[in-house]
């Protein structure tokens, strides 16, 4: 039964059907068991490692024996001390965000920060500035959720996969 889900003549339609089968008439996951190895993996975590690990080796660096310059200053002294939000500008922002794209790692999602309408652009803009002001930006709003989102062909191959990153909503309405 396995072998005729590896099989990409297979169709859509029989391909779910088999592998409902195989899952006991539980609740479909996302992402069906990967090939790996020549080997079905259908646990959460070990599909989530995986994914881990194949899409960090995409973004692995290309060792050409090139080197970066010594003695660079990396710091940049009030360059971005220039700009100043106004809550008007975060309003505007926030208005325009799409209510239903996917929140980011800290679980706040573009729906509620709208809710809150313009009462949330004040603590915002003092957020902003003083970031901009001292050129710090918050480590949490750097992090991200990484999904895997089909690309074509075989659903059950790594490859066929690419990340997504979806960032905290802050950190997008600082960004525009």
């Amino acid at each position: 039964m396995s072998n005729k889900l590896n099989n990409p003549l297979t169709c859509r339609k029989k391909y779910w059907s088999i592998l409902k089968t195989l899952l006991n008439g539980k609740k479909m996951p996302i992402i069906p068991p990967l090939l790996v190895n020549n080997n079905f993996v259908s646990n959460f975590r070990d599909k989530a490692g995986y994914f881990n690990e194949y899409f960090s080796d995409q973004c692995s660096p290309i060792e050409n024996g090139s080197q970066l310059p010594l003695n660079i200053n990396y710091v940049s002294f009030n360059e971005l001390s220039i700009i100043d939000f106004t809550e008007d500008d975060i309003y505007n922002i926030i208005r325009n965000l799409d209510s239903n794209k996917a929140h980011g790692y800290d679980n706040i999602s573009v729906r509620m920060i709208k809710s809150y309408g313009y009462s949330i652009c004040k603590p915002l803009k003092i957020i902003f500035n003083d970031c901009m002001k001292i050129g710090i930006f918050p480590e949490i709003w750097k992090k991200a959720n990484v999904i895997p989102i089909y690309k074509k062909n075989e659903k059950n191959l790594l490859k066929n996969y690419r990340p997504v990153s979806l960032l905290p909503v802050c950190s997008k309405i600082l960004k525009d």
